[in-house]
């Protein structure tokens, strides 16, 4: 049995480059860290903006006060995100690696966080393996490009299970309580749903005790920490639980969510299998379920690897999966923050396939690495996030004029608009009656004054109909009045029809009405003078 504040590492063949190398405390954080920033940087402008970048983007250009009206209507479960990003964009500006930069930084830094919580479950190569192991992940490069709060989460619940491991071993009892509160404080600012780590760091507690690894105070000292920190968040997690009809999708089966969600976790669904195999042999692996003891008798013995990442990696997703069948809100992003546990678990397999040879660790490795290198290039493609905005914006600026009219047949079209909102510049919004900044909202208000819209559409004769992939499912209430207003103004002569991943979009152009011929004299038809005869 071994300390787990610094467990030594098991027994491996003797080599001197990566033993050499984990004996420098700063290398098993650091080299994950540029490992991970390397990659997530890599093609980080490659892919358009997608629709809730497009709220991101939206909310960092409104005033201050138009801001806090906002948040008091939606999205407050974003806010500390957003709030963070406002001084940020303000000085690096609106494009996609400024805003996806802060992204890139907290996965590096969660690497980093993760190998620190490897080398103090297991061993510093087991460290080193999962912190390499999450930053090779395809689900952490794909949010690590991703101007939304999804990386920082992860970052803070990483964090919130170091600090709850050092609170559980470590001597001065009450700063490491105190520093584990804070971070579940910002766990729960940058997402509620990241708060179901807590009930995993229970069970984790829970076993520790059942194997006498704790004692008794320490369940109460944790069970008073996350209750009192619960108190402090509640009206945070009550009003932003109020706005959660944001957030409500059609779900797919439960048999396709459960499988979407393995891919999800593996990075791609043909890695499934490979990564399944590997974290299980991580689970049972020695150094992965070996009890740590306390080395001096202030100390108190921690979890182990297995403990602490079994119930992370499988806790937060059931329950999400549960809380689905009442409500639909499960989405496998949403539990991107359980991705570290995978991570902890495959980088034990490593090193377990490592102790066992050089050959069965380089089939392991190389076989991950075939296997999610196009699914690492598929991510980083314009395309990919299901909403080509940046396409669309690129056709607007070659082919609109000023003064063209734009008629959105869903709302949601006005949201997407944001997301590059030069390319729009100029265009006239003929069913706008509030800015998405005026109504507090990401579509705006739209007028139903069918006299205002006609007089609108008329004082030109271009207008773009924009389309989007959700009409067909989700339809708006207006859909056949949004059309009539368009014929009602016609004819028109379709010009040009672009289609783009996430909708489509039609320059129609109302054709001139026929000129009026009018005969001459009377209008009647003349008839042929009569030639006189000889």
């Amino acid at each position: 049995m071994t300390a787990n504040h610094e467990a030594p590492e098991p027994s491996l063949p003797p080599r001197r480059g990566p033993r050499s190398l984990l004996r420098h405390r700063h290398a098993v954080p650091v080299i994950p860290v540029v490992v991970t920033f390397v990659i997530t940087l890599a093609g980080i402008t490659g892919p358009s903006y997608w629709l809730d970048e497009a709220a991101t983007v939206s909310m960092l250009r409104r005033s201050m006060p138009d801001f806090m009206r906002t948040i008091d209507h939606i999205d407050l479960v974003h806010a500390t995100y957003y709030l963070l990003m406002r001084p940020w964009a303000k000085v690096f500006g609106h494009g996609e690696l400024a805003l996806r930069l802060p992204s890139a930084v907290a996965m590096a830094l969660a690497a980093g966080v993760v190998a620190l919580v490897g080398r103090r479950c297991a061993s510093p190569s087991v460290g080193l393996a999962a912190g390499l192991a999450f930053g090779a992940s395809v689900s952490i490069s794909r949010y690590g490009q991703d101007a939304r709060p999804f990386a920082m989460l992860t970052l803070a619940v990483v964090l919130a299970s170091y600090l709850f491991v050092r609170m559980v071993t470590a001597r001065r009892v009450w700063v490491w309580t105190i520093a584990y509160a804070l971070s579940l404080i910002a766990v729960c600012l940058f997402n509620l749903f990241g708060l179901m780590v807590v009930l995993a760091h229970g069970v984790t507690l829970l076993w520790l005790h059942r194997t006498g690894g704790t004692p008794f105070r320490t369940l109460v000292r944790w069970l008073v920490t996350a209750g009192a920190t619960g108190l402090v968040l509640l009206p945070f997690a009550v009003k932003a639980n109020g706005q959660s009809d944001q957030v409500v999708i059609k779900p797919p089966e439960p048999a396709v969510q459960i499988w979407n969600l393995f891919g999800f976790l593996a990075g791609h669904r043909e890695m499934i299998v490979l990564v399944a195999v590997i974290a299980g042999i991580g689970v049972a692996a020695p150094v992965a379920r070996t009890v740590s003891r306390p080395a001096a008798p202030e100390r108190t013995a921690g979890p182990t690897l297995a403990m602490l990442a079994a119930p992370w990696l499988v806790i937060p997703p059931a329950l999400l999966l549960v809380a689905n069948v009442f409500e639909p809100i499960f989405r496998p992003r949403y539990v991107l923050f359980a991705l570290p546990a995978l991570s902890l678990l495959l980088g034990a397999g490593l090193v377990w396939l490592a102790q066992r040879g050089r050959p069965l660790l380089a089939g392991a490795v190389a076989a991950l690495a075939v296997l999610s290198l196009p699914a690492h290039l598929e991510v980083r493609e314009q395309a990919e996030r299901g909403d080509d905005l940046r396409l669309q914006a690129d056709i607007l600026r070659e082919h609109a004029r000023p003064g063209d009219a734009v008629l959105y047949i869903s709302p949601t079209l006005r949201w997407r608009a944001e997301a590059y909102p030069d390319a729009f510049k100029g265009l006239r919004d003929v069913l706008l009656d509030e800015t998405p900044q005026q109504a507090a909202n990401f579509v705006g208000v739209t007028t139903h004054r069918s006299g205002e819209v006609r007089r609108r559409l008329l004082e030109g004769d271009r207008v773009w109909v924009m389309r989007d992939r959700t009409l067909d499912k989700f339809p708006p209430r207006d859909l056949r009045w949004r059309l009539r207003m368009l014929d009602s103004t016609g004819p028109y002569t379709t010009v040009g029809r672009w289609s783009f991943a996430g909708g489509s979009m039609t320059l129609m152009v109302r054709r001139p009405a026929p000129p009026a011929v009018t005969p001459p004299g009377d209008g009647r038809t003349p008839r042929p003078k009569k030639t006189p005869k000889p």
